[in-house]
């Protein structure tokens, strides 16, 4: 008996679990959904910056126009939890977190294979010379109470040796 009170309990906290917080996946090249007013302005005041690439701007403007609230597949979470959804393109993807009032809470973005600005470009090679490019990423975390980092995660080479650098927008190496 206790064995199977056990097993309904584990079961039953499981569901708890997952019944509070979702992950949906939203293609915006194939949905409609998007209004031309701009909903979600702090967010895109905060992570805009003159020189993201364009695809880039493009998916944070779909999501900063993107009105959870008209989407039918919205299921309001409770007070302190969140809704996630994860907004795909070619090159990259948002999580986005909802409040239950339809706020863009945080998003956690990245992009692979991005053309670096400038900046990036010169102080990675100017700090590794006779390096050559590898994988280039970008990511955004931002949170609603929290600054917002945006970083340029840059692999590179030269012959055998392979090593990841991180690059914030304005041409600043951070270390690992």
């Amino acid at each position: 008996m206790k064995t199977l009170i056990f097993w309904v309990l584990c079961i039953a906290l499981g569901n708890l679990g997952f019944s509070q917080t979702g992950l949906i996946e939203i293609d915006l090249a194939e949905m409609n959904v998007v209004s031309n007013k701009t909903i979600h302005m702090d967010y895109l005041k905060e992570i805009t910056y003159d020189n993201t690439a364009k695809y880039i701007v493009d998916l944070e403007s779909k999501v900063a126009k993107f009105n959870i609230n008209t989407y039918d597949e919205f299921e309001r979470p409770s007070e302190d939890n969140t809704y996630d959804v994860n907004f795909k393109s070619e090159k990259g993807s948002i999580i986005v977190s909802y409040d239950k009032d339809g706020n863009i809470v945080s998003t956690d973005e990245h992009f692979e294979d991005i053309k670096l600005p400038q900046e990036v470009r010169e102080t990675v090679f100017k700090s590794h010379p006779g390096w050559f490019l590898l994988e280039t990423d970008y990511y955004v975390n931002y949170d609603y109470n929290e600054p917002t980092h945006k970083y340029y995660k840059v692999k590179i080479g030269n012959g055998e040796d392979r090593l990841s650098v991180k690059v914030d927008p304005s041409g600043v190496l951070h270390h690992h």
